[in-house]
């Protein structure tokens, strides 16, 4: 008699896959730090940034520690467009946008008003705090009066301060 094995492979079985029924996840709505209208104003005055630095005068070497602010502070705030939103970090990037709008402000008086950086940073100190100062007389009026302020082509030896 023919031996048989005590063990039979088994065969395969054709198994059908039945498909799992996928359910649509409903997606909840992400709240980000950026909202969309901050960052496309944000990618307009980039565009328009980048325009204005193809002027002469944004080489001036006072004027470049400004403008390295800037362009950290704008590369930072759009960094965080994907970001979720915090009390906390929302209360971080407000006194970013304003120092922005400041340094914004410094850049564009230099550049296309021909203005002294240093003279551009007062003036916005100013407006930033118009009270602060003991005087009452606007800085406006007396711009070629005032010789308290070191202009980048004075030396430090040369700088007179009115008494």
């Amino acid at each position: 008699m023919p031996s048989q094995p005590v063990f039979k492979v088994p065969r395969l079985v054709p198994v059908k896959r039945v498909p799992a029924k996928r359910v649509p996840m409903k997606r909840v709505p992400v709240r980000y730090l950026i909202t969309v209208e901050e960052l496309r104003d944000m990618n307009g005055k980039i565009r328009c940034l980048s325009r204005l630095f193809k002027h002469p005068r944004r080489m001036i070497p006072t004027l470049q520690p400004y403008i390295t602010l800037l362009l950290a502070s704008q590369h930072s705030f759009v960094k965080c467009a994907k970001v979720q939103y915090t009390e906390a970090g929302r209360a971080q990037i407000k006194p970013s946008l304003e120092s922005m709008k400041h340094l914004e402000d410094i850049v564009i008086r230099v550049i296309l008003q021909g203005e002294d950086p240093a003279r551009a940073h007062l003036r916005v100190i100013n407006e930033l705090y118009p009270y602060s100062s003991d005087k009452e007389s606007d800085d406006d009026t007396d711009d070629d009066d005032s010789n308290d302020v070191q202009t980048s082509l004075e030396s430090p030896a040369k700088t007179i301060t009115k008494q």
